[in-house]
């Protein structure tokens, strides 16, 4: 199952518009789509939009917390309309239709969600960037509860970092049992899990990271380079990272599926809000790519005001949101990648997308700005004795030692020069 578009009517800033969801063209990449915009457009708001169109009413009653963001952007006449790519929608509020998605399993989908009792063929999860992992403390190895996928529409709340905890270290006790049981298939399985987490994050941060488990302490801890931290003391850009992938990969190991298919294959629809807020530039710039390349059968929707997640995007759609002259928020027609629709230039991205048109910062764009309405005064007045004082600014911008900027006031002082008559 995928999601083809949705629908906003009467919902947070928009009045009524269309998002566009175009199916991918490389079936070894998830299917991504960034919503970009200016503050107040409505970014986070298409992702709550989701949520509670998916939600149904009686998940409303059992999990409220998960719609609360969404309820105070909708009204009486909202609709918040989605359609998957079979062709079937349905509306906010309402149950879809019998045989939903063509597989029964899905109808029942959300009562799944909170006991994870039926085995799944589709899911959704919902992640923001927040800092989910703290110090924790594990004390035994014992069976969580099931818990099917509860939280998992609450974006903030989505992680629990003593159940992540709680889980590695169990994972860790099985796979020992297993191995001095002389069960070394069922041992390598089990390793697997973790190792998925580790390597996705090795892949991100460029450096080498482990979960790290001595043998007098339960409670896991990371490994970064051989340096060995506890969770709450982690920087923040990967506490983030650690937080929703190894949530993610938790969950698509511990949720009972319908079929024996990998769980880096499983078809899922992923929400991403702002993940990369925390993140160095760096990283900002593999996160992505490697969400992708990990989970080619899933759907991503994410929102970011980073031109590094923007740029590095394979594979899926950017979608822009403006607003309007009435002040409603309007999506725009989504930009391909592969049609060389979205710039692989961070200073056109940055100016097309994000509205920067400069490449300096705010205080040398004004001195920059200042000199060239004075240069051009210059030359429509004819004034050729005030180039002395062209000069002058043209020295103070040579002081801040940027070739750029020099580059930039020479290019424009010669030009002042040759315009005017000797």
């Amino acid at each position: 199952m995928r999601i083809r578009s949705v629908r906003l009517k009467d919902v947070g800033p928009f009045a009524d518009t269309t998002i566009e969801f175009p199916e991918g063209t490389n079936p070894e990449l998830a299917d991504t789509y960034l919503i970009v915009g200016e503050n107040g457009c409505g970014k986070t708001t298409v992702l709550h939009g989701l949520v509670t169109a998916l939600s149904w009413e009686h998940l409303t009653q059992l999990n409220a917390r998960s719609l609360q963001f969404a309820r105070r952007f909708t009204s009486s006449s909202s609709e918040i309309q989605v359609k998957e790519a079979s062709g079937a929608s349905w509306v906010a509020g309402r149950r879809p239709p019998t045989g939903f998605s063509g597989d029964p399993a899905v109808h029942h989908l959300w009562n799944q969600w909170l006991y994870g009792s039926t085995p799944l063929s589709w899911a959704v999860f919902t992640y923001a960037g927040a800092r989910g992992l703290r110090d924790v403390h594990i004390s035994a190895i014992t069976e969580m509860p099931a818990f099917g996928l509860e939280n998992a529409l609450t974006f903030e709340a989505s992680v629990d970092a003593t159940r992540l905890a709680q889980w590695i270290a169990n994972q860790d006790y099985r796979r020992m049992k297993l191995q001095d049981g002389g069960k070394s298939d069922q041992a390598r399985a089990v390793k697997e899990s973790i190792a998925r987490i580790e390597r996705a994050v090795s892949t991100i941060i460029q450096a080498n990271f482990t979960f790290h488990i001595s043998p007098d302490r339960l409670t896991p801890d990371v490994k970064v380079d051989g340096t060995v931290l506890e969770f709450g003391l982690l920087p923040d850009g990967l506490k983030s990272i650690v937080s929703w992938i190894s949530d993610l990969l938790m969950r698509l190991s511990e949720i009972p599926w319908v079929n024996d298919t990998p769980v880096v294959e499983r078809s899922f629809l992923l929400l991403l809000d702002e993940i990369d807020i925390h993140l160095h530039p760096a990283w900002q710039r593999r996160v992505l790519p490697a969400v992708q390349a990990l989970f080619p059968k899933a759907q991503i929707i994410a929102t970011t005001h980073s031109p590094f997640v923007v740029t590095s995007l394979k594979d899926g759609a950017v979608i822009e949101l403006k607003i309007g002259p009435d002040g409603k928020a309007v999506a725009q027609k989504p930009l391909r990648p592969d049609g060389r629709e979205v710039s692989l230039s961070y200073a056109t991205t940055l100016r097309t997308l994000f509205g920067i048109a400069s490449d300096f910062d705010i205080d040398t764009e004004e001195k920059l700005k200042a000199f060239h309405q004075l240069a051009t005064d210059i030359i429509r007045g004819g004034r050729r004795e005030e180039i002395a004082r062209l000069e002058d600014e043209a020295r103070k911008l040579h002081d801040l030692n940027s070739e750029e900027v020099s580059q930039l006031v020479q290019f424009e002082l010669n030009q002042v020069r040759h315009a005017l008559p000797r």
